[in-house]
């Protein structure tokens, strides 16, 4: 269906160029280590580490790794939104994209 690959590519492109934003954001922000946690946890699509290995690997608590990653995670839905509210038409065109994307519901 083409409507249905146009919206896959679209859905695609929305959350790379964000992804991307979030990268350039936390390297400028000193923040590598976040990103690289959200890269391995969150964008690969291998087996995913356990909090606790990703601890070890990076000798912090696993407490911080989860700090970060939600962190990354808020920084990447705020990206997301803000794209999202660039290229939307309407607020209630941008409301339903929300929910259909990032399954929130705005006011």
């Amino acid at each position: 269906d083409p409507e249905r690959l146009f919206r896959d590519e679209w859905v695609r492109a929305l959350f790379a160029r964000s992804v991307e934003e979030v990268r350039v954001g936390c390297a400028t922000a000193g923040k590598d280590v976040h990103f690289r946690l959200f890269d391995r946890v969150d964008l690969q699509s291998a087996e995913k580490p356990s909090y606790a290995t990703l601890a070890a690997e990076l000798d912090i608590p696993v407490t911080q790794v989860t700090n970060h990653l939600a962190a990354v995670r808020r920084m990447f839905r705020s990206r997301v939104l803000e794209n999202l509210r660039e290229i939307c038409g309407t607020d209630d065109e941008f409301r339903t994209e929300a929910r259909e994307l990032l399954g929130v519901e705005l006011p």
